[in-house]
């Protein structure tokens, strides 16, 4: 059993979270004692061994360890490459410019007409998604309008099928935000801030400003009420959280995303800086800003509905990255590694080399690492890409990465508990809390 103080927030009342289960429990002091170090010996008093056994019996903690069932491969989503073009130059690219170091090509209606076959044959029951990326994914229009229009017709509407895009926002014009909203997709747009940090980290070919255009675009498409987030790519230039989001807010985004850069030696923070980073988010989620920065409020719906996961994103194992050429890898940050190759468009996902890839590294409990950590089952084992790249194994952290990702899991809590108790008066809370029986042992409702 797994079970960790979180916050006291009164007297007598503890919070405390199972790692096991990812519940949130609020306890009195003498069942968090039990719950924390195991003591269930005579010292425990009678109704706190109760409320633990109650606890045990409602499944909302766990006294042993819960081996998950080994995953094994069911597509529920596709990262699409639609274009290996780009018309910016970012300082930063692990593309190589958008054409991840070959000739740059645009996916043909072929390739993405197979691959939405593929997805629609999968058996998976929920709603499968669809997401477009590159280089560009702007700068091959005519297959994005495809894409959008076989995927409805071949697997259905927005209950059964999304889609989502990740773009630089120059190509963002009035005819294609309209077609974006129409179809309901999601669109994140890669700015780095304002004018000063975007114009430098992200110029246009040419080393062009692209602050103005993008700006002018962002502007249209919230105009437009299209699902509009914004992406900064965090730099040694710019290592500031709460000044970067105040920038992108700014700019009108409602949601942002902040991601430290990888992959390039000049710009990548140092440990200092990631440590920074990290203590940046939990700032932000102290100051109410957790559900409008992406990463924590992921983090957060994950421990509010307890969904334990085995695995940072499931690429790989749920979803698949398809090239312009057809050709399957295991994740875009992969690309063009012939070891991650796991099939194409013709012959379908190659399963048995997807085992081979995933051999004994499914989930987070198959990395030492991680089967010590309180949070490996919010985090899921971090980015398999920059595991791999920075470690040679999938499943071993980037230590950086890793710690600036538990820094997130517990800004994820602190504003889910700062939310709940700021929402519940002190009388509220007395009144609600019933016998003592009942104070000793109460789930935070949003667990249940």
């Amino acid at each position: 059993m797994g079970v960790h103080v979180w916050r006291r927030i009164g007297p007598d009342q503890v919070i405390v979270f199972d790692d096991e289960s990812l519940a949130l429990i609020e306890v009195d002091a003498a069942t968090a004692r039990l719950l924390v170090l195991g003591d269930d010996t005579v010292d425990g008093p009678v109704d706190s061994r109760e409320a633990v056994a109650k606890l045990v019996q409602d499944r909302v903690i766990h006294t042993t360890h819960v081996t998950a069932p080994t995953p094994r491969f069911e597509l529920t989503y596709m990262l699409m490459n639609i274009s290996h073009l780009c018309d910016m130059e970012c300082r930063y690219c692990f593309a190589g410019g958008g054409s991840y170091g070959e000739a740059g090509s645009l996916m043909s209606e072929e390739v993405a007409q197979k691959a939405i076959d593929m997805l629609a044959a999968s058996e998976y029951p929920g709603i499968k998604r669809v997401a477009f990326f590159g280089g560009e994914p702007l700068a091959n229009p005519r297959i994005l309008r495809f894409v959008l229009n076989y995927g409805r017709d071949t697997i259905g509407d927005k209950s059964k099928l999304g889609f989502m895009i990740s773009t630089n926002g120059t190509n963002l014009d009035d005819e294609m935000i309209e077609l974006l909203s129409k179809n309901e997709v999601s669109v994140q747009i890669s700015i780095d801030g304002t004018s000063e940090l975007q114009n430098y980290l992200r110029p246009l070919r040419g080393q062009r400003h692209s602050f103005g255009a993008v700006d002018a675009n962002v502007k249209k498409a919230l105009k437009a009420n299209t699902r509009l987030h914004g992406r900064a790519t965090v730099t040694n230039i710019c290592p500031d959280a709460m000044d970067l989001a105040a920038q992108l807010f700014s700019l009108g985004f409602r949601s942002i995303s902040l991601q430290p850069v990888h992959g390039c030696e000049a710009l990548e923070l140092d440990d200092q800086q990631m440590e920074a980073l990290g203590d940046g988010y939990r700032l932000m989620a102290k100051r109410g800003l957790g559900r409008q920065v992406s990463w924590t409020k992921s983090y957060m719906d994950r421990i509010v509905r307890r969904a334990r996961t085995e695995e940072f994103c499931g690429a790989g194992m749920r979803g698949v990255t398809v090239a312009p050429d057809g050709t399957f890898y295991v994740c875009h940050r992969l690309i063009p590694l012939p070891e991650f190759k796991i099939g194409d468009v013709w012959a379908g996902v190659d399963v048995t080399r997807v085992e081979q890839i995933f051999a004994g590294k499914q989930g987070a409990e198959d990395s030492l690492v991680c089967r010590s950590c309180l949070y490996r089952h919010v985090c899921g084992g971090g980015c398999l890409a920059e595991n791999y790249l920075e470690t040679g194994d999938i499943r071993e952290p980037w230590a950086r990465r890793c710690s600036l990702t538990k820094k997130v899991c517990q800004a994820s809590i602190d504003t889910f508990v700062d939310q709940y108790y700021g929402s519940v008066s002190a009388a509220g809370r007395a009144d609600d809390s019933g016998s003592a029986q009942d104070a000793q042992a109460k789930e935070v409702p949003a667990n249940g």
